[in-house]
């Protein structure tokens, strides 16, 4: 399969996932650690049935911790990331998450010793004033700031680029289903475990009843997520790991495009701003931080 074909049908497919996932967590689910745990659970079947046909191969403990490892520190950003996008639009969520690939970067900077030109760092400022744009909101007062939840889908964005950077090494040494698998385990843990309280037990038997909400998340979380999560794999594990991700960094535009179409009167399923001033914010900040995660990867 073509890496670019999947780098691409990744970044449709994690469009999806964030719209649909939006409209659960806002309009379906009790609160979105419910959601979490959920979403959580949906990554285990999509990452160990195909391992029921490949099977497990031999490796090192540290290579099987690696991988894991990778896992967990994507369910740890799944979580931020779902607690931001119930307060936030789905298109500034999606955009300021794509950042990661900034943090990817400033990762190897400091621990593998890599060196950045001039015009890879430039990249990096375009993205992160990228995100700050797409993230100001007016205030009454005139001015405008980008609240506490920027700051959130940063960490977030953070903890993705980390786990991203382990996949690779990973992918490295180990087979890809595999590494596949491991790392799905490890996204469900942080997403399972964590958010479990006595008001979620109550809250998860609720939500089983919903027949709507929890068909949109099996398919969001269970078919859509595991789809795009293999194309992105396969993008990696077959293409540079610098072009495939400057692909995926598509994947605010069609967030932005989907959410808007969705937002339009005669459909209303969302309620993202549609007034020209929001739609001229948003589109010159995904075109800032697409063109800057790109330039990170490729100059």
């Amino acid at each position: 399969m073509d890496w670019v074909f999947a780098a691409i049908v990744s970044a449709i497919g994690f469009a999806g996932v964030g719209i649909l996932d939006k409209i659960v967590i806002e309009k379906h689910s009790p609160s979105t650690r419910t959601f979490m745990i959920f979403a959580g659970a949906l990554q285990l079947p999509g990452s160990l049935i195909p391992i029921a046909f490949v099977g497990f191969d031999s490796y090192s403990t540290l290579h099987i911790l690696i991988a894991c490892s990778s896992g967990l520190l994507t369910g740890i950003s799944l979580q931020l990331m779902f607690m931001a996008l119930r307060n936030q639009d789905a298109s500034v969520v999606a955009s300021v998450y794509q950042t990661a690939p900034v943090f990817v970067a400033i990762i190897a900077v400091i621990f593998l010793k890599e060196n950045l030109t001039i015009w890879q760092w430039l990249a990096i400022l375009v993205t992160v004033l990228g995100a700050v744009l797409i993230s100001l909101k007016r205030t009454g007062a005139g001015t405008a700031s980008v609240g506490v939840w920027f700051f959130v889908m940063i960490v977030a964005s953070v903890f993705f680029g980390a786990g991203l950077s382990l996949t690779k090494v990973a992918l490295d040494e180990m087979s890809f289903w595999n590494v596949f698998a491991y790392r799905g385990i490890g996204t469900a843990i942080p997403l399972m475990l964590l958010p479990i309280t006595a008001k979620t037990a109550k809250e998860t038997i609720m939500f089983i009843k919903n027949v709507k909400g929890l068909s949109i998340i099996i398919f969001s979380e269970g078919v859509l997520a595991f789809g795009a999560l293999w194309f992105s794999t396969v993008a990696i594990d077959k293409g540079p790991v610098s072009l495939a991700t400057a692909v995926m960094s598509t994947r605010p535009l069609f967030t932005v495009l989907l959410a808007a179409l969705l937002s339009l009167t005669y459909i209303r399923i969302l309620a993202e701003p549609l007034d020209r001033d929001s739609l001229i914010q948003r589109s010159f900040a995904v075109i800032m931080i697409v063109v800057g995660v790109s330039g990170i990867s490729l100059l």
